[in-house]
């Protein structure tokens, strides 16, 4: 009869080994603020913390969306503290709150299909500091590259000019 090894890893060999297969994979939040990675979305505000980007993400790019219903009056609400407020402030209930809201998952009439963008993590401190350096280089070389388009067209309106001039003088 042949031997059964039983291996069960821990919690850390569980975290390193997610850390190596699914990490990569998920991109990482730009600490100086990103659009939405859905090509189609047609959102056009730049996101400068993680947690509005996530805000965004369940509001628009989920099937379903959770919403809660106050049990006294049956008005709903986006947020489980609009709710909350909204029984304080209208019906005065102070105690026993969490008993007068239902909440509920409907289907999301504003979604839009995120296809294959991925929502992105927040980064490590080292992770960060590469993302930032890498922008950093991608906007000098866009500089750079502004730059010698505005020399190039200097140099061709100076030729035009000079070029113009003597036809002038052919003219005269």
């Amino acid at each position: 009869m042949a031997d059964v090894l039983d291996i069960k890893p821990d919690s850390y060999e569980l975290q390193q080994f997610h850390d190596e297969i699914f990490r990569p994979i998920q991109p990482i939040f730009n600490p100086l603020g990103q659009y939405c990675p859905v090509k189609r979305c047609s959102s056009m505000y730049r996101y400068y913390h993680l947690r509005e980007l996530v805000t965004h993400w369940q509001h628009v790019h989920q099937r379903r969306r959770q919403i809660y219903k106050c049990k006294k009056c049956r008005k709903v609400y986006p947020r489980r503290t609009v709710c909350r407020s909204h029984l304080k402030k209208e019906h005065k209930v102070e105690d026993s709150m969490e008993t007068c809201i239902i909440g509920m998952y409907v289907v999301n009439p504003g979604f839009i299909h995120p296809m294959e963008a991925i929502l992105p993590r927040q980064g490590t401190p080292p992770e960060n500091e590469e993302v930032l350096k890498r922008v950093r280089a991608e906007r000098e070389l866009a500089r750079k590259a502004r730059q010698e388009k505005t020399n190039t067209s200097m140099a061709v309106k100076l030729s035009d000019r000079e070029s113009s001039e003597d036809k002038v003088k052919e003219w005269n």
